[in-house]
């Protein structure tokens, strides 16, 4: 996963969770705002600075939001060097136990 689209990932979830911070946040809260993810207004500024978003009134997330941050927060588990990891041991321990049992009833006929 590009590490763009990990932070893309992050900074939503963030919004989600905890609401946006500051100026720098407010993009992202108007698009989950617009797109249902979120409850609340924004307003844009016109005053010659490209429409940005001067204003948001966060009231929180919805239920889609909530779904959406698990989602998200999935993909990027699932993404880690850890996950990947723990992947490959529980395949291995669950090969070698597999082994062990039909070793074991062999053995025992």
């Amino acid at each position: 996963m590009t590490n763009q689209k990990t932070n893309w990932r992050k900074l939503c979830i963030s919004v989600l969770r905890n609401g946006p911070k500051d100026q720098s946040e407010f993009e992202t809260a108007a698009a989950l705002i617009s797109d249902g993810y979120a409850a609340g207004n924004f307003q844009k500024s016109y005053r010659g600075d490209g429409g940005r978003i001067a204003n948001v009134i966060w009231d929180g997330p919805t239920l889609k939001g909530l779904e959406y941050a698990d989602e998200m927060q999935e993909k990027l588990d699932r993404a880690s060097l850890a996950y990947k990891a723990k992947m490959i041991l529980w395949n291995s321990l669950s090969f070698t136990s597999g082994c062990l049992v039909t070793t074991a009833v062999q053995s025992m006929f």
